[in-house]
C-alpha cells in the first residue's frame, strides 16, 4: 500500500544522490519510495531512476556503470562546471523540409526515464530533428535527415544505452516517405515543365520557328517522361488494376487522362506540331498526389494520433506487490491489482481509489479540461491523468479491458466500415468512370466528324477526361466521417456506428430514460414504510436481497442498511429481472423486492391502505419499492431522486426543435407522471418493462418515423439495439454501450443536445461536399465539350473542387458545439 503523500528527508540534503556533485542553485527532485531525492541534473535522476528499475537497487558507485559513462559522453549528465545551471541542450531545431519519419518499437525501458533519456540522447545526435519516445507504448518517432543519418544509426545509438529498437514500422513509414518524395520530385520538374510550356503559350519569345519549337519540346518530353512513369506509377497500377478486374476507379480515370496527355503530345512532337500538353500530364499527376498528400494530412488534422494515444497512450501499469513496485504491461495488471499513480503520471486501468487522493484531467474521457478531485472509495477510469496527488488503484476489470480501450476499439471499427454515403458513392465512381471516357471519346469523334479537325477533336476529348476526374467525389464522404468522430471525440462523444451520421440528421421521435438520463439517478432512502412488521426486519430482508444485485437502487438500499447498523446478508437462490425486482431465499423464507408487477408475479397480495400510501409518495416524485414474503407485501422503502441541472433546459430546447418526446421509466407510473409535469412532456409512460421500451421503438418505427433513444441502463438494451439512433450515457462496458450507436462518456443532459448537433452537422457537410463535388462536374464537363477549357486549365479545376471538400471537412472538424453544457462535467463513477 502507499503510504500518502511522500515525505521529505529528515536531514538536508546537500549533494547529488547519483554523482555526489553540489546541487546548484535548482535541484531537481524526485521522488523514490515516498521520499525525496535531489538531484544535480535531469540526467543524474533519470540514470538513478533506471539503474534502480534494472537492478533493484543502486550500485556502489553508480558513476563506473556503462549508463553514467554514455549518458556523460552524451552530454545529458552534468560536468562539474555545468551541474550549476542545471542546463540541459534544447533540440537542434525545427524540422527541416528533407526529413523523413522514423518509428521504432523500443524494448528494454524499465522506467518513464527510459523515455526521458533517450528522446535526450537522440535530440543530442547530429542528424536527429526531433523525437519523441513514449515508455506506455514502447514507441518511438524521430524525424531525422537521411542525408546525414541513416536508421541502422539511430538503432545503434539507441543500442549503446541498453535498450533494443525494432523497425517494426519501417515499411509503412518508407511508403509514406517514398510518397512524399515522389510529390517532391513531380512538384519540382513540373514547375521546370510549366516554365517552358509557358514560352509556347503566349510566345513571349517573338515567333517561334519550327526548330525553336524543337529545341524547347525536347527538354519537356525529357522532363515529362519520369513525371508521369515513375511519379504516376502508384496512381497508374492502380487505375491499371481496377480497369482490369472491370472496376474502374479514380486512378483509371487519372492514369488514362495523363497518359492520353503524354501521348498525344508525344505524337505531335514527332510531327513536330505545336499542341504540346505535356505540361498537362505532370500537372495531373502531381496535383492528384498533392491532393492524396492534403487528404492524409486532412485525416490526420481531424481524426488526429487520439486512437493510437487512447489504445496506447497508457499502456504501463505501476504494479504494487509486498511493498515494492515494478513497471508491468497493462495487459498484464488482474482484476483486484493494486496500482500506483503518481503525479504527472496517467491513470493505465478502470478502478477504485483506495489510497490517496488527487487531482485529474479527465479532457481524453469527457473532453472538459476542467480538473476534478477525487478520494478514497471513488471510481476512476484509465485514460484520466494525475496532476497532482498520488494514489492506489485497485483493479476493478483487467488491464485490456478499461472503458478507454474498448471506446477506442469501438471507434477504430467504426471509421473502418464504409457508411451507406460511401457506397453510393462508390457505385456512382463504378459508372461515372465509363461514362466520362465515352463522353470524352464521343466529344472527341463529334469534333472530328463536324470540323475534320483531329487535333482540336483530340484536345477537347482530353479537356473532358481531365475535367471530370472525380477525386472530389472519392474524399467527400470520408473526410466528412473522420471529422465528425474527431468533433465527437473532443466532447467525450464516440461514434461506433457510422450509419447513424446519415439517419442521425433525421430523427423525428426521441425517448428518454428517466433515471440516471434526466434525473440525478442519484437517490437516496428517504423512508422505510412498515405494514405490521417491524422495520428493521424488513430493511435486513430487503438489503441481504439486493446485497447481490448490481443496481444502483439496490447499492442505495444496502448502504443505507449498513448506516443504521445492519448487517446484510447473502441468500440463496438469488433471481433478478431486469426492470421489475430481486428475490431470493434468507432462512428458508423467500424474499421479494421490486415493483407491484413483482410482487404480484410472486402472488404477494398488497391491501389498498398500502398501495394508497405508496401513490401518495409516488405523486410526489419519489421511487417505492415493495418488499414482501409468506404471501404478502410486508413494507416498502420510499427513495428520493431529483432532475439533473440543465433537464428543463434541454428539454425545452427539443421541443423548441420539433421533436416528439417521450419519457420512459420502469419506476412507477405516478413518479413518471410527476418527473413529466416537471419537464413539460406531454407523453410518458411509467411502469414499463425493458421488453415494453423496445415495443414502443418499435411501434413508432412502423409510424414511419426515426426513432432516437437515451439510456443508461442495462433495462435500456433492447430499445437502444432497435433505435435508428440510439445514445448510451455513462462509462459502462455492459450491454447499452455495445449495442448503442452513440456511447458518451458524460451523463448531462446536454450530450443530448451535442450528439444530435453533431450528427446533423455530419450529415450537412457531407451533402455538402457531395453536392459541391457533383456540381463540379455538371459545370465543368460541358464547359470542357464546348471548349472554354483547356487541359491545363481542366486540371486546376479539378484540383480546386477537391480543395473544396478537404476545406469544408476541415471546418467540421475545427468546430465547437453550440450547445451549452456546463463547465463541471459528472466525475467518473
Amino acid at each position: 500500500m502507499i503510504s500518502g503523500p511522500p515525505r521529505r528527508n529528515a536531514l538536508p540534503q546537500e549533494s547529488c544522490s547519483l554523482c555526489g556533485l553540489p546541487l546548484g542553485r535548482r535541484p531537481v527532485k524526485g521522488w523514490i519510495n515516498g521520499r525525496e531525492m535531489l538531484y544535480c541534473c535531469p540526467g543524474c535522476r533519470a540514470v538513478y531512476q533506471i539503474l534502480l528499475a534494472r537492478y533493484g537497487v543502486i550500485p556502489e558507485d553508480p558513476t563506473r556503470t556503462e549508463l553514467y559513462r554514455e549518458c556523460l559522453k552524451a552530454g545529458i549528465i552534468s560536468g562539474t562546471e555545468s551541474a550549476q545551471d542545471n542546463k540541459i541542450s534544447e533540440p537542434q531545431g525545427s524540422v527541416s523540409p528533407d526529413s523523413v519519419e522514423l518509428r521504432l518499437r523500443v524494448s528494454g525501458m524499465g522506467c518513464p526515464a527510459c523515455a526521458w533519456l533517450l528522446e535526450r540522447v537522440l535530440e543530442k545526435t547530429d542528424g536527429i530533428r526531433e523525437v519523441k519516445v513514449s515508455f506506455s507504448s514502447d514507441k518511438a518517432k524521430i524525424t531525422y535527415e537521411p542525408s546525414r543519418l541513416s536508421p541502422k544509426e539511430i538503432m545503434a545509438v539507441i543500442g549503446s544505452l541498453g535498450y533494443q529498437s525494432f523497425s517494426e514500422e519501417i515499411h509503412e513509414a518508407g511508403q509514406e516517405s517514398a510518397s512524399r518524395i515522389r510529390l517532391g520530385v513531380a512538384a519540382l520538374i513540373t514547375a521546370h515543365v510549366m516554365m517552358i510550356s509557358w514560352a509556347l503559350y503566349v510566345g513571349f519569345l517573338e515567333e517561334l520557328s519550327r526548330d525553336s519549337v524543337l529545341y524547347l519540346s525536347i527538354p519537356l518530353l525529357g522532363l515529362s517522361t519520369p513525371v508521369v512513369f515513375w511519379c504516376g506509377l502508384p496512381v497508374i497500377r492502380k487505375g491499371y488494376s481496377g480497369a482490369r478486374n472491370l472496376v474502374p476507379n479514380l486512378e483509371s480515370l487519372v492514369g488514362l487522362g495523363a497518359l492520353s496527355a503524354y501521348f498525344y503530345s508525344l505524337v505531335q512532337f514527332l510531327w513536330r506540331g505545336l499542341h504540346l500538353y505535356f505540361d498537362t500530364a505532370c500537372m495531373l499527376i502531381t496535383l492528384v498526389l498533392l491532393g492524396r498528400h492534403l487528404e492524409q494530412r486532412a485525416r490526420s488534422s481531424v481524426g488526429g494520433d487520439w486512437l493510437e494515444r487512447m489504445g496506447a497512450g497508457h499502456g504501463k501499469a505501476r504494479l504494487l506487490e509486498r511493498g515494492s513496485t515494478r513497471w508491468v504491461s497493462t495487459r498484464e495488471v488482474r482484476k483486484g491489482d493494486l496500482v500506483l499513480v503518481e503525479e504527472g503520471e496517467g491513470v493505465p486501468v478502470d478502478g477504485l481509489v483506495v489510497e490517496g487522493e488527487g487531482t485529474l484531467d479527465l479532457s481524453m474521457l469527457t473532453g472538459e479540461s476542467k480538473p476534478v478531485k477525487l478520494g478514497e472509495g471513488e471510481a476512476v477510469l484509465a485514460g484520466a491523468f494525475l496532476l497532482k496527488g498520488c494514489l492506489g488503484i485497485q483493479a476493478k476489470e483487467n488491464g485490456e479491458r478499461s472503458w478507454l480501450s474498448s471506446m477506442a476499439s469501438m471507434v477504430e471499427a467504426a471509421l473502418s466500415r464504409p457508411s451507406a454515403w460511401e457506397r453510393m458513392a462508390d457505385r456512382i465512381s463504378r459508372w461515372f468512370v465509363p461514362a466520362v471516357v465515352l463522353l470524352g471519346a464521343g466529344t472527341a469523334i463529334w469534333i472530328w466528324a463536324e470540323d475534320g479537325l483531329l487535333e482540336e477533336a483530340l484536345m477537347r476529348g482530353l479537356t473532358v477526361l481531365v475535367v471530370a476526374c472525380p477525386c472530389a467525389l472519392g474524399v467527400a464522404t470520408p473526410l466528412a466521417r473522420v471529422a465528425a468522430v474527431g468533433l465527437g471525440r473532443k466532447f467525450g462523444i464516440y461514434i461506433r456506428d457510422p450509419e447513424v451520421l446519415e439517419a442521425g440528421g433525421k430523427i423525428q421521435s426521441l425517448i428518454l430514460d428517466k433515471t440516471g438520463t434526466i434525473t440525478q439517478g442519484v437517490f437516496s432512502v428517504q423512508e422505510v414504510i412498515c405494514f405490521q412488521e417491524n422495520p428493521e426486519l424488513v430493511l435486513f430482508r430487503a438489503s441481504s436481497v439486493e446485497l447481490s444485485s448490481a443496481h444502483f437502487l439496490a447499492r442505495k438500499v444496502v448502504a443505507f442498511a449498513r448506516g443504521l447498523s445492519i448487517s446484510p446478508q447473502e441468500v440463496k437462490e438469488f433471481l433478478e429481472e431486469p426492470g421489475e425486482g430481486v428475490c431470493g431465499i434468507l432462512e428458508g423464507v423467500r424474499i421479494c423486492v421490486g415493483n407491484r408487477a413483482w410482487m404480484a408475479k410472486w402472488g404477494l397480495g398488497m391491501s389498498e391502505e398500502q398501495d394508497r400510501e405508496a401513490s401518495t409518495r409516488e405523486s410526489q416524485g419519489c421511487t417505492v419499492i415493495f418488499v414482501g414474503w409468506d404471501g404478502r407485501v410486508r413494507g416498502a422503502m420510499v427513495l428520493g431522486d431529483s432532475l439533473k441541472p440543465g433537464a428543463l433546459e434541454v428539454v425545452s430546447s427539443l421541443k423548441d426543435q420539433g421533436f416528439e418526446i417521450w419519457l420512459v421509466s420502469g419506476d412507477s407510473p405516478g413518479t413518471t407522471s410527476w418527473v413529466a409535469r416537471q419537464l413539460g412532456i406531454e407523453r410518458f409512460l411509467g411502469g414499463v418493462l425493458p421488453q415494453e421500451k423496445a415495443s414502443l421503438v418499435d411501434r413508432l418505427s412502423r409510424e414511419g418515423k426515426k426513432v432516437c433513444i437515451v439510456g443508461d441502463g442495462i433495462n435500456d438494451a433492447p430499445a437502444l439495439a432497435l433505435a435508428h439512433l440510439g445514445i448510451s450515457l455513462g462509462k459502462s462496458l455492459g450491454s447499452p454501450s455495445t449495442v448503442a450507436s452513440v456511447q458518451a462518456a458524460r451523463t448531462d443532459p446536454w450530450v443530448i443536445l451535442d450528439v444530435l448537433e453533431i450528427l446533423r452537422r455530419a450529415r450537412k457537410t457531407v451533402l455538402q461536399n457531395l453536392v459541391l463535388s457533383l456540381l463540379y462536374n455538371l459545370a465543368a464537363i460541358p464547359a470542357a465539350m464546348a471548349g472554354f477549357l483547356n487541359p491545363p486549365l481542366a486540371v486546376l479545376a479539378m484540383f480546386a473542387s477537391s480543395l473544396t471538400v478537404i476545406w469544408n471537412s476541415r471546418l467540421l472538424a475545427k468546430g465547437t458545439l453550440s450547445s451549452h453544457y456546463p463547465a463541471r462535467m459528472d466525475a467518473p463513477g
